[in-house]
């Protein structure tokens, strides 16, 4: 008796001081108290802010007008980092790691000077995204270097994908956009059929390149499950990751998971890989059918009536127009990167600039707003020179030189076939787009890769391979 009136008057205490914050501070200041008791946990929990960074990285909210939920759970999951280290109960953190580590270095270095030389006014508003990148990339880098908490970051992208997945559907189903975001004036003015989902992203976009990682995530996961039911799971969740994926209406990805399919038939058997050959080969020919215009296919396919809806229903330009705007748009990066090759033109400062690069005759722009280069590559090359560049091509280089070393070793081979398939798809995306904070966690998680392959054999001894399962499940 005694104890149910301590437990209600507790309750009643808890629930009477949440409603007196919600009332002064706002509803958002009701989740301090939670959040305080979760970052007792994490505390306790060794490396436990590994997850929680990973499982903010495709989380874009405002907390505050200031403050977004990611860069606040990233900058308190740093603090429980640095004290989990002082007290010994995970390795303290390098940001030396060679080769990863200084490569990065380099990059954000680049990245910074480049920004100083654009000048010192609002320098951290600049820098503040490639911090977030940073923190991402050397957090999982440091602490997702075992084979069982790798496991553990792949589930917790799934975990967070299934999350995306609902709101995707309440959003597209019942107008329910909480966090506001791209087009949410569609939801309000034109009914639930005019809208494309962003989840907690900021664009369609990023969401549709989010879906693809976890995607790949799920199905490696469920190919090296052992129980047959967390197979099963796994497969539902892929299925509600493409309908996700799909309301996102990003034509764009659509390349890109053409690009991830096909990775993913590379890497698998001889069979498929023929497959893959016949594909491309395929490809080509419709190409040259087409007098190697892209311009004129995507005119043919967006005839179809499927595409033809999709467009429609997400109120868009046509596939053509996006394509003529994105060749317009790159013709202007690379102007920007021959007026200003050394430190660019300054991050994100390219759409005030824009119309002074493009080229001649360029009618896309006339209807359709300026914007940063849509391709990862450009973008960094025209906004912070090709110095920076070249220390991102380096990473590119690095991870999939790790991805190859991780290969050879039979337990972590799947692991590297999955982050290869999610690499090649984030390629395929985001050749056409701005970039992502999750590129930063796939080229890390490759990077990771390369570091457990560096600390066992390449080629198991009979001794390992007897006891070694086949692929690396764990206790699901």
């Amino acid at each position: 008796m005694i104890e149910r009136m301590v437990k209600g008057t507790l309750s009643l205490s808890v629930g009477g001081l949440l409603g007196v914050i919600a009332a002064v501070f706002s509803f958002k200041g009701a989740v301090v108290l939670p959040a305080l008791v979760a970052a007792g946990v994490m505390l306790a929990v060794p490396y436990s802010a590994l997850y929680a960074v990973v499982a903010v990285v495709p989380v874009n909210v405002q907390f505050t007008d200031s403050i977004t939920v990611a860069r606040l759970v990233i900058v308190a999951s740093l603090g429980v980092i640095a004290f989990q280290a002082f007290a010994r109960k995970v390795p303290m953190p390098s940001l030396f790691l060679w080769p990863y580590g200084i490569a990065a270095l380099a990059f954000f270095a680049a990245i910074l000077v480049s920004s100083v030389a654009f000048g010192t006014a609002g320098l951290l508003s600049r820098v503040g995204s490639f911090i977030i990148y940073a923190a991402v990339f050397f957090v999982v880098l440091n602490q997702a270097d075992d084979p069982d908490r790798f496991r553990r970051v792949l589930w917790v992208l799934v975990g967070v994908a299934a999350l995306q997945a609902l709101l995707v559907m309440a959003e597209a189903f019942y107008n329910f956009t909480p966090f506001g975001g791209w087009q949410q004036h569609l939801a309000e003015e034109r009914g639930m059929e005019n809208i494309r989902v962003v989840g907690t992203h900021a664009h369609p976009i990023t969401l549709a390149g989010f879906f693809q990682v976890a995607i790949a995530a799920a199905v490696g996961l469920a190919l090296t499950a052992r129980s047959t039911l967390v197979r099963l799971t796994l497969l539902i969740a892929v299925g509600l990751f493409f309908i996700g994926w799909w309301y996102t209406f990003a034509r764009s990805s659509w390349i890109g998971m053409l690009v991830l399919i096909a990775a993913a038939m590379v890497a698998a058997t001889r069979t498929t890989r023929t497959l893959a050959l016949i594909g491309l080969f395929s490809g080509v020919l419709l190409l040259a059918m087409y007098d190697f215009s892209p311009g004129a296919i995507i005119r043919d396919i967006e005839s179809i009536g499927t595409v033809r809806s999709a467009t429609q229903t997400a109120d868009v330009a046509e596939a053509s127009e996006s394509l003529l705007w994105r060749q317009e748009n790159w013709a202007a990066a690379v102007n920007m990167i021959l007026s200003h090759p050394l430190f660019g033109v300054g991050i994100d400062h390219s759409p005030t600039v824009a119309r002074d690069y493009l080229p001649l005759g360029a009618s896309a722009h006339n209807y359709i707003d300026t914007a940063v280069p849509h391709n990862i590559f450009l973008q960094l090359a025209a906004e912070a020179g090709l110095p920076a560049l070249a220390a991102f091509l380096v990473l590119w280089v690095l991870a999939f030189r790790a991805l190859w070393r991780a290969a050879s070793v039979e337990t972590l081979r799947a692991y590297a076939v999955i982050v290869f398939v999610m690499l090649a798809g984030q390629l395929g995306t985001f050749m056409f787009n701005p970039m992502p904070r999750e590129i930063w966690l796939t080229l890390a998680l490759a990077m990771v890769l390369g570091r457990m392959a560096e600390r066992v054999a390449p080629v198991a001894t009979p001794a390992r391979a007897a006891t070694a399962p086949a692929t690396p499940a764990a206790a699901e």
